[in-house]
C-alpha cells in the first residue's frame, strides 16, 4: 500500500480516538460541573467553553495531523468516536461517576458536620 495512504488511515483511526476522547472529556466536564450544582445560564457558559475549546483543539489536531487539509473522513472519525463512546463506554463510564460522586456527597456531608461541630 502506497505510504501516503497508510498515514491517511492512521491519522482516521486518531481523528476516532479523538473524538470519543472529546466526548468523554465533556461528560467529566458535566460530572464536575453537576457535582457543585450549576445551574442555568451558568451551565449554558461553561457548555461554551468548552466546545470552544473543544473547536480550537479540533482544529490544532487538523494542523498538527494533517497539515491543516480538512477532509470529510476526519469529520466521519470525530462522530464515529463520540458515537462509539456514546453507546458502547457511557454507561460503564456514567456508573462509575455516580459512584465517585456519591462518595464525594458523603466525604462533603461529613466536612460540613465537622465544622458544625466546632
Amino acid at each position: 500500500m502506497d505510504e501516503s495512504i497508510l498515514v491517511q488511515i492512521r491519522i482516521f483511526f486518531y481523528a476516532i480516538f479523538y473524538g470519543g476522547l472529546l466526548i468523554a472529556l465533556y461528560d467529566g466536564w458535566r460530572f464536575f460541573w453537576c457535582c457543585w450544582r450549576k445551574r442555568g445560564k451558568k451551565n449554558q457558559v461553561t457548555d461554551m467553553i468548552y466546545w470552544s475549546l473543544a473547536g480550537i483543539a479540533l482544529f490544532l489536531f487538523v494542523e498538527w495531523e494533517n497539515e491543516g487539509n480538512i477532509r470529510g473522513y476526519l469529520f466521519l472519525g470525530w462522530f464515529l468516536g463520540m458515537l462509539c463512546y456514546w453507546k458502547v463506554l457511557r454507561r460503564l463510564i456514567k456508573r462509575l461517576w455516580n459512584r465517585m460522586a456519591g462518595r464525594l456527597k458523603k466525604i462533603r456531608k461529613a466536612v460540613k458536620i465537622a465544622i458544625e461541630r466546632r
